[in-house]
């Protein structure tokens, strides 16, 4: 049954009600300074502040059954008008976003090379990605062989847009330097 379904079928007389608990003792007050109460009050009244009226944009939804619904909501809202999504919520708690980790600058080269972008410090790289290399056929390395320039099983499928140095590359038209992998890069 879809959720609008149950929405419909619910009958507007049969609500379940709450009493909130109380302490049945009274605590004395403690006896404060005029500075200190105006210094606790100020804080506590900016703080709640602001907590009531950050948005999010995940919402965890509880039920009085048990089942937990985590809803996105989009543009993102605060508590109050999130319980006006789901009525028969008990509470809605907002999920924290996940952190987003900046990626190193090895990692943001390789994400530009991947799209075709090239930064200054990219310029002066000496490294190719198998997609230049006309040993490449379809998605296949032609010369992989094992003990081979390519030491892999043949068939062997390269991941293609990644810069890197290979024994076995074979430029393209458009490369500048003509030479092969093995001459380019002796040490491999």
């Amino acid at each position: 049954m879809s959720l609008s379904a149950l929405i419909r079928k619910r009958r507007p007389g049969n609500f379940a009600t709450a009493t909130v608990a109380t302490s049945a003792t009274v605590q004395p007050r403690p006896q404060t300074s005029v500075a200190t109460v105006a210094s606790v009050g100020v804080a506590n009244a900016e703080s709640a502040q602001a907590d009531s009226v950050k948005c999010h944009s995940r919402w965890l939804f509880h039920f009085t059954d048990g089942n937990d619904l985590p809803v996105p909501v989009e543009p993102a809202v605060d508590d109050a008008k999130t319980l006006s999504y789901y009525p028969d919520a008990v509470v809605a708690e907002p999920i924290p976003d996940r952190p987003q980790r900046v990626p190193t600058e090895v990692e943001a080269n390789e994400i530009r090379a991947l799209i075709g972008g090239v930064s200054a410090n990219e310029t002066d790289d000496d490294r190719r990605t198998c997609s230049q290399c006309l040993n490449l056929m379809g998605r296949v390395c032609t010369i992989a062989r094992p003990g081979g320039l390519v030491s892999a099983n043949p068939g062997y499928r390269p991941a293609t847009p990644i810069l890197q140095r290979c024994a076995g590359y074979l430029p393209n038209s458009t490369d500048h330097d003509q030479r092969r992998g093995n001459e380019r890069w002796p040490g491999l």
